[in-house]
């Protein structure tokens, strides 16, 4: 073997001088004429990846060691199982590694099946396709996994979902743009041999230098000069972080190099790699109520690999330290770390606590996370957000205001230095340490260089660079990404389902109590005072839930707390009035007692949907309705308020019987008839939810594309900070519409842009159209206009409006599509804007066939017809009843002003949405606004607060056109359904009680038995005739 590689190096590598450094010997570096270096692993990663290409690193991670243009598949696999050893590759931000372990003989066979991969990948379209499925698989067992997932939604909101935020794994909703070409041009642009590193431990250097350069020679690099190759001497070093074998581990790692710069490197190598990734900071929250624990991270920005603060803050994750708490305190497990002394001992509720670091060229991620039993009914000793939140800043606090004393401080420097040391144990680890250090400082750092730098730190210097990172005058924009349940369910009005997010069960059984309650309040000597106090109450707990976004929502807090006082009176007083009124009706027993509660609730609620508000302030639930869900297309929210007075009547007799004695032997007929009537209608309720769990409730597919159509969708939402602006305008929206160029539809939020006249909204849209990059893509524009009053000339009004504009060539300015808000925002807005009077419209967005589908399986445009609302109007339930056809997407563009109005605006939009069997895109430009994609089974929030996002949305091929029975009709067929129901069974017992009715019944019978008599009495036959003429 070493003959025939120093018989290679005669014959075509020149000649090196090599040099090795007596302190660390054996550690070399040789440089190929190339400019590959040999010392394998590659720069390209995730923040290399564009709009365009986004997710390729992760498919040329898994399309590592398939066929190429020289191996079958079969042959591939082959080799790597005769290797006897492991291979692998794994993709990261910065780079892709691939690896192999194997014994001393094997490493000529490595190294030419890593070359062939590298150098010759076939990228078969068979075996594309087989990892598309592997990578969906894989998308939805991540989805299931905090741990994992949430670091990598820090990294989107910590850089805009750009570079660093760019995603490890393929998104769901870009694996169908991932095709052979888009692989290869993402190899040609980043696997150049100045990007690449081949790193060996175990093996002559002289040997892994031949091997390189007989299998890699071939790779050329013409934008470089091809000097002759260098070798220089490096130190041994250890790495921080294990070896990663698949992109699940990944996920969750901190970046592996820990190390300054220090020394010359090849500028020219090291030019391209740092691509900039500017970090904007953020929040989001994700609704996940299912989840067993409420997960908080809280980072900041912090040094780039090169930057002298990096050992500061390696040292400070260590000083802070933590862990799960089933270790806590525990020997050996961090027991002196902060986060376990302090919070993990101190706080059961808390299940873990640590700190993390994710390291990369030019910046970093610095910060806490912690994972928490959540406060939810039914669970004791949970906590909040805002509960844990003050305990994790305060770690931060300490290390900003008071300097770490010297023993703590020296004990976190020995942990440091040990864990790094100890990472020379792992040869793996070794060899991939290498070549990550080649790649960022084009030498290695020796295991002395880093422990004096670590020794030298001092108490000052932590505090130094804490102040920095996130002291109170550094100006650092935290990172906050939230998951688990929503705090607001431990409220009291919440309890009472009175809260801004009325849930099903709480709001029954606050019927239930009340219908209970309702007739002894009814029938004392001063109802009157009773009814009075049971008013102020139900006004203040319903106020209560809704404060806190009230108080924002007018410039003073005065008006805001008035209004919100007199429409929870209002609501209040409408729903006494409904349950006194069933008890002054119902003077009957049975049925009409069981059915007169739900018919008067739902026509109560039916016609205040009129109102203002809309549906924003019915005692309605918006939430616990999923077992009810598929009667939204029939019956709508009038079909939802009978089930829940339904319930309420359940709930209250049953409860009034157990109280007055439930076990009691019945006799007497009517007590037995209402008993018979409660049975019949739980009955009833629960039958309404077997098709629940027959028809599916998830959303429709994007494959097959001969039965479903994927359409990709964008919400614009750029932020100011990215853009150094204070206020957002028509450029920042339209360069913003720009980046999302895979998406189809781009959504503007509301009043994203405004114009003081026609010719100024007019000079707007032909410069939008002109912006648009291609055909058949579309821009939703949301706008405030400034017009001439068409009724008086004089004066001047203003309006909420959004069109739909394509690329035009002409470019006239013109929209396909244009509605205007109809229903506004009392006070807030209706003193400045005029609202719409027509209805919306219709718009048929002709979907062009996608470029890696086939023309016979999309020979011509599909059509989808298009409508759109804006924000408040979704809270009137007949909103879309005047459409002649099923819109297959509704455009939903709001701006509210608190997350909890967001998040009720975001569940008004899926009720309209499934209500006419649809689906919508709910984009919310307001501060902590929600957004995302609602009805026909998406029922999640997207994303909370600013950033950009698409996702590609499956609709049904092709699209169904007749409207709903709830939107041609609305609630119409329930309320006369429950009528019927209403006077039939009062009809019914009406008949049973009165004598009329019996008589009735003889008299009809004995009416019947006469036409019954007369009729055989001529069908008998007559007497017999004799002869005429007797013989």
């Amino acid at each position: 073997m070493k003959r025939i590689g120093a018989s290679l190096a005669r014959s075509r590598v020149p000649r090196r001088a090599l040099s090795l450094d007596a302190s660390n010997p054996g550690c070399e570096l040789t440089t190929l004429p190339n400019k590959i270096r040999v010392a394998t692993q590659a720069t390209p990663g995730s923040r290399f990846e564009s709009s365009s290409n986004l997710g390729a690193s992760h498919f040329v991670d898994r399309m590592a060691f398939k066929t190429t243009s020289t191996r079958t598949g079969e042959e591939m696999a082959d080799a790597v199982h005769s290797l006897g050893g492991q291979i692998m590759c794994s993709s990261s931000r910065e780079s892709i590694m691939y690896q192999s372990s194997h014994f001393a003989r094997g490493t000529p066979q490595a190294l030419s099946l890593i070359a062939d991969t590298v150098l010759n990948p076939a990228f078969l379209q068979e075996e594309i396709h087989a990892q598309k499925d592997a990578c969906r698989y894989e998308v939805r067992e991540l989805s299931s996994k905090p741990e994992q997932v949430l670091p990598e939604v820090l990294h989107n909101v910590a850089y805009n979902r750009t570079g660093l935020g760019n995603s490890l794994v393929c998104p769901e909703d870009r694996i169908d743009f991932i095709t052979s070409s888009t692989l290869q041009k993402y190899m040609q642009q980043w696997y150049r041999p100045e990007r690449i590193v081949v790193a060996g431990a175990g093996m002559p250097h002289q040997e892994l230098v031949e091997l390189a350069d007989k299998y890699f020679s071939a790779l050329k690099a013409p934008a470089l000069d091809a000097a002759s190759a260098q070798t220089r001497p490096v130190a041994p070093s250890p790495l921080s972080a294990s070896p990663q074998p698949s992109i699940v581990k990944s996920l969750s790692r901190a970046a592996s190099f820990l190390y300054p710069n220090g020394g010359a490197s090849d500028e020219a190598a090291l030019a391209g790699l740092n691509l900039g990734s500017t970090y904007t900071g953020g929040h989001r929250f994700i609704h996940d109520p299912t989840s067993e624990f409420n997960h908080v991270y809280i980072g900041y920005e912090g040094a780039g690999i090169h930057h002298d603060d990096i050992y500061a803050l390696a040292t400070m994750q260590v000083l802070l330290g933590g862990g799960g708490s089933f270790s806590a305190g525990g020997p050996g497990k961090g027991m002196y770390s902060r986060l376990y002394t302090s919070i993990l001992n101190r706080y059961p509720q808390i299940d873990h606590c640590a700190s993390f670091h994710h390291i990369y060229t030019d910046s970093s991620l610095f910060g806490l996370f912690a994972s928490f039993v959540p406060a939810v009914r039914g669970q004791r000793g949970g906590d909040k957000p805002q509960d844990i939140m003050p305990i994790l800043v305060h770690q931060f606090s300490l290390l900003v205001h008071t300097l770490v004393p010297e023993t703590e401080l020296q004990r976190a420097k020995n942990q440091l230095k040990s864990a790094l040391t100890m990472a020379l144990e792992s040869r793996a680890v070794e060899v991939e340490d290498l070549g990550r250090q080649i790649l960022v400082h084009g030498r290695k750092v020796s295991m002395d260089e880093m422990a004096a730098k670590i020794d030298a730190l001092k108490a000052d210097d932590i505090r130094h660079v804490a102040m920095r990172v996130f002291g109170p005058h550094s100006g650092a924009k935290p990172t906050v990404v939230v998951m688990g349940h929503d705090d607001a369910a431990s409220s009291a009005a919440a309890a009472l389902g009175l809260g801004l997010t009325p849930s099903l069960v709480p709001l029954s059984l606050t019927l239930a109590i009340l219908l209970l309650y309702a007739p002894v309040v009814f029938n004392r000597s001063q109802s009157g005072a009773y009814t009075g106090l049971l008013w102020l109450s139900l006004t203040i707990s319903g106020s209560l839930g809704r404060l806190t976004p009230t108080l924002s929502a007018l410039s003073a807090n005065g008006p805001s707390i008035a209004v919100l006082l007199a429409i929870s009176a209002l609501t209040s007083g409408l729903a006494i009035f409904a349950i006194f009124l069933d008890v002054y009706v119902s003077q009957r027993k049975g049925w009409s007692q069981t059915v007169l509660f739900p018919f008067i609730w739902s026509t109560l609620w039916a016609a205040t949907s009129y109102l203002p508000l809309g549906r924003l302030t019915a005692w309605s639930p918006v939430l616990g309705t999923q077992s009810y869900q598929w009667i939204a297309p029939f019956a709508g929210p009038v079909g939802i308020d009978w089930i829940v007075a339904s319930w309420a009547v359940v709930l209250s007799r049953v409860m009034g019987e157990w109280y007055m004695g439930f076990e009691t032997e019945v006799t007497s007929k009517k007590s037995s008839s209402r008993l018979a009537s409660i049975w019949s209608l739980l009955a009833v309720l629960t039958a309404l939810t077997l098709p629940s769990y027959i028809i599916s409730s998830g959303p429709t597919p994007v494959n097959p594309v001969e039965t479903f159509t994927p359409l990709p969708i964008s919400c614009a939402l750029p932020s100011a900070a990215q853009y150094g602006v204070t206020t957002l305008g028509l450029e920042q929206y339209a360069h913003e519409s720009r980046r999302q160029a895979p998406a189809k539809l781009v959504l503007w939020p509301e009043s994203a842009v405004k114009f003081s006249s026609q010719e100024e909204k007019l000079q707007a849209f032909v410069f939008i159209q002109k912006q648009i990059a291609s055909a058949g893509t579309y821009w939703a524009v949301s706008f405030e206009e400034t017009i001439l009053d068409p009724f008086n000339p004089r004066k001047t009004i203003s309006r909420n409006g959004i069109a739909i504009l394509e690329n035009n060539t002409i470019a006239d300015g013109k929209p396909l599509f244009e509605y205007y808000k109809r229903s506004l925002v009392p006070i807030a807005e209706s003193f400045h804007l005029s609202p719409g009077t027509e209805p919306p419209p219709t718009f048929t967005l002709q979907l062009p066939r996608p470029a890696n589908v086939k023309k016979s399986q999309w020979p011509d445009p599909r059509p989808i017809n298009i409508t759109a609302s804006i924000c408040l109007d979704f809270t009137n339930p007949t909103l879309l009843s005047s459409l002649p056809t099923r819109p297959g997407l509704i455009l939903a563009p709001g701006r509210t002003w608190d997350r909890a109005i967001g998040a009720r605006m975001f569940e008004e939009v899926k009720a309209r949405a499934n209500e006419v069997g649809s689906v919508a895109l709910w984009c919310d430009g307001g501060h902590g606004g929600v957004s995302g994609v609602a009805g026909a089974g998406y029922n999640d929030v997207f994303q909370v607060g600013e950033g950009s996002w698409y996702r590609t949305i499956g609709l049904p091929f092709p699209l169904q056109e007749s409207p709903t029975m709830y939107a041609r009709y609305g609630g119409i067929p329930v309320l006369s359904v429950a009528c019927f129901l209403l006077f039939g069974s009062i009809g019914f017992v009406w008949s049973k009680q009165s004598q009329v009715p019996v008589q009735l019944l003889a008299k009809g019978k004995d009416g019947i038995e006469w036409v019954r008599g007369r009729w055989n009495r001529w069908r008998a036959p007559g007497p017999a005739v004799g002869p005429l003429i007797d013989i």
